[in-house]
């Protein structure tokens, strides 16, 4: 029997006192399973969505569904004032959520009613949130939903294989890596909510303070390749939970216009952006000539605003898996204006973390009589009568080429530092941050590497200092070696001493120079 379908309802303005924390909107057909003993995927995210909600608030939460009806997506009154009586709406997209005239009234009226009474955002946080189950081209949804969808940010609850094309929900019957990004993408969900309650009660109530660590800071964090979702969502949930703000807050809309004028309205906002390139290009937004995350790197590039910072990471060992992204990475390096007021790093994600919880709550600087202190003066004095230690950087291909070198330098007296190959990333990279340190001097060794990777050694001593030195390093050489081509040949440097080895190994008059101003300091 059809169940009673009003054709309007009538919302008066009041101050509400609400009867549910959440409500999840959802077509039902999305909650049926393949096996008869399967729980179904809404019945997951609900259970799942109350425990980590209640682990949040200390309390349990009120989150109310339509349980009753299987499959036909209508209702009664009374699910009409459960949706309108609840503080915030979770709305699973998938192809029957916008094909149901049921599902997309259910968001219209929430968002109707919510913009009446006690507004749609909550201290500029949307009381909506999009769980994408699964993906719906734009031009599919229906005008409204499109509208409304539009001002949101998803939570995609899946990924797209680059090569096929072919979407994979994250669903624990997939296998136990899609079960994990399932719960993290609950996980972050469930985080989101319970700040928006949380503004709500404080809202309604006597006035705290948050205890978050440190000052908050507003982010732009850039969308990214699909081969980077899983980074940016940790990097993301790690910058919230610290208490700051990230941007955007909605999905970046698909034209390249459309993305400039919305970055425009972000950045000023925006104490630092943070840029993650990965090992593919991505999509590129109709009408623009770049991917999007080269389009929002150029733009933010572009930006003028004091004190506003950039950081660009790529993750350590990454191969670009066509040309378009070598290139990009190769620009990002190489061009000065791709990487204008930016610092490029090239490491672990935790170790790049580390670096952004350093940029957005440095430490205070210490008084300068206690810098160094008086039993520790070698700390940034010259060593007496002990080596000077030079930091000799390569390559792992370029381990047994640089002997003659390391031979030479440690017949000059000098102690000389390598790089580890040998343990897991975060040691090597802890490693050679402790050797940017303690070292006198720096040569950057270029043999088999590529060009990219010798600059990008030279812009990491630029941030010796934040990692614990006190000056910076005041001798820097770039050797350069065989294999040689006409880039090698023309290699000059600003920021360094450049030395040519020419054939085999043997000392030249810029390496003698250069070893006796470190030996005229030592």
């Amino acid at each position: 029997m059809e169940s009673y379908r009003p054709t309007h309802w009538v919302f008066v303005p009041r101050q509400q006192h609400f009867m549910n924390d959440v409500f999840i909107s959802y077509a039902h057909i999305d909650n049926e399973t393949i096996e008869e003993d399967q729980k179904g995927w809404i019945t997951q995210l609900h259970r799942i969505l109350q425990v980590r909600l209640a682990q949040l608030m200390g309390a349990e939460p009120r989150i109310w569904r339509d349980q009753k009806l299987s499959g036909s997506d209508l209702y009664d009154q009374t699910i009409v004032e459960q949706f309108l009586d609840s503080k915030i709406l979770v709305s699973v997209l998938s192809p029957r959520y916008v094909n149901s005239e049921w599902c997309a009234r259910e968001l219209d009226e929430f968002c109707t009613n919510a913009e009446q009474n006690d507004g749609l955002k909550v201290d500029d946080k949307s009381r909506v949130f999009k769980v994408v189950k699964t993906p719906v081209e734009v031009s599919d949804m229906p005008p409204r939903i499109r509208e409304l969808y539009d001002k949101l940010l998803g939570f995609e609850f899946y990924e797209t294989e680059p090569e096929s094309g072919r979407v994979i929900e994250y669903n624990e019957v997939f296998g136990a890596e899609a079960k994990q990004r399932y719960f993290e993408k609950v996980y972050d969900l469930a985080h989101s909510v319970y700040e928006v309650l949380k503004t709500m009660k404080l809202g309604s109530g006597p006035q705290q303070v948050p205890t978050n660590i440190g000052v908050s800071k507003t982010i732009y964090l850039a969308e990214v390749s699909s081969d980077l979702y899983s980074e940016r969502d940790q990097l993301r949930r790690d910058l919230i939970e610290r208490g700051h703000k990230v941007l955007p807050e909605f999905s970046l809309p698909p034209l390249g216009p459309h993305v400039e004028e919305a970055m425009q309205k972000a950045l000023p906002d925006c104490d630092l952006s943070i840029h993650l390139v990965g090992q593919r290009y991505g999509m590129i937004p109709e009408e623009s000539d770049y991917s999007m995350a080269e389009l929002q790197n150029r733009i933010a590039a572009s930006f003028e605003k004091e004190n506003f910072e950039r950081l660009i990471w790529l993750p350590k060992g990454a191969d670009p898996q066509d040309d378009k992204q070598k290139a990009f990475v190769d620009r990002i390096v190489e061009s000065p204006d791709a990487h204008r007021g930016a610092e490029v790093i090239v490491d672990t994600l935790e170790n790049f973390k580390e670096l952004v919880v350093e940029k957005l709550n440095p430490k205070p600087e210490a008084p300068k009589e206690d810098i160094v202190p008086a039993d520790d003066a070698s700390a940034s004095a010259p060593r007496e009568g002990g080596a000077n230690r030079i930091y000799l950087i390569c390559d792992q291909g370029d381990e047994e080429a640089i002997e003659p070198l390391e031979d030479y330098l440690y017949d000059k007296g000098f102690e000389v530092s390598l790089p580890d190959f040998e343990g897991d990333e975060a040691e090597v990279s802890e490693l050679h941050r402790q050797n940017l340190v303690d070292c006198d001097s720096v040569i950057v060794f270029y043999g088999s590497a590529r060009n990219s990777w010798v600059d990008i050694k030279l812009r990491e001593l630029m941030k010796a200092t934040g990692y614990g030195r006190s000056g910076p390093v005041e001798h820097t050489a770039v050797f350069v070696a065989p294999p040689y081509d006409r880039r090698k040949e023309r290699y000059r440097s600003q920021s360094a001493t450049v030395i040519q080895q020419g054939g085999q190994f043997a000392s030249t008059p810029a390496l003698e120079d250069f070893v006796g101003k470190l030996k005229s300091n030592g």
